[in-house]
C-alpha cells in the first residue's frame, strides 16, 4: 500500500496518529504524519502535540535522523443511522468492512463488532431506537523513517528490513 522511501500524501477523509497516542481519548488527527512534526527553538525536531496544544496529555517526543516511528491511519466514513427494531437492526448507509463504530462523544461505546454494539445499545435504549453512529476504519500501522536530508523535515515509508526504534 505504501512504497518504501516515499512520503505520505494527504487522502480525503484520512487522518494519521503516532501509535504512541492511540487510546480511547486522542488529540485530533493530522492529514499526514508530517503534520505531527515541529522544531523547538534550539532546532531539535519533535513529533507530537505542540506546546500550545495538549502537550500535557500527549507529550511530544524527540525524533532524530533515520529514526523509525509507527503511525496509524484512519479513514473517517462519517455517520450511519442505526435503526433497532426488535431483534433486527440496520445501518444506513451500510458499514464498510472492518469498521469501528461508536456514539459520537462517547468513547466507551467504541466497537468493531456491530452485533455486540447493538446488543449493548438494546440494554440502554430498549428494543426500538434510531441512533446516529460515527464510522471509521483503522488501517494497519505504517513504519515511517524521519529524515531532514535533502529537503524539509518529513517522514518516509521505512524499508521492511529497517530496525524498529
Amino acid at each position: 500500500m505504501f512504497q518504501p522511501g516515499t512520503n505520505i500524501q494527504p487522502v480525503a477523509n484520512r487522518k494519521w496518529w503516532p501509535d504512541a497516542y492511540l487510546d480511547e481519548i486522542m488529540p485530533a488527527g493530522r492529514e499526514t504524519p508530517d503534520g505531527w512534526l515541529f522544531r523547538l527553538d534550539d532546532g531539535a525536531h519533535r513529533c507530537g502535540c505542540r506546546p500550545e496544544e495538549h502537550e500535557d496529555w500527549f507529550p511530544a517526543f524527540a525524533v532524530a535522523e533515520g529514526e523509525v516511528v509507527e503511525f496509524s491511519p484512519c479513514n473517517d466514513h462519517g455517520t450511519s443511522e442505526l435503526t433497532i427494531c426488535g431483534e433486527d437492526y440496520l445501518f444506513d448507509p451500510p458499514l464498510p468492512a472492518g469498521a469501528s463504530i461508536w456514539i459520537p462523544g462517547d468513547t466507551d461505546t467504541v466497537s468493531d463488532n456491530p452485533a455486540e454494539f447493538v446488543a449493548q445499545l438494546r440494554e440502554i435504549e430498549g428494543s426500538e431506537a434510531m441512533i446516529n453512529v460515527k464510522v471509521a476504519v483503522w488501517l494497519d500501522s505504517v513504519r515511517l523513517r524521519f529524515t531532514a536530508l535533502g529537503g524539509p523535515p518529513r517522514f518516509v515509508v521505512a524499508e521492511a528490513a529497517e530496525a524498529r526504534s
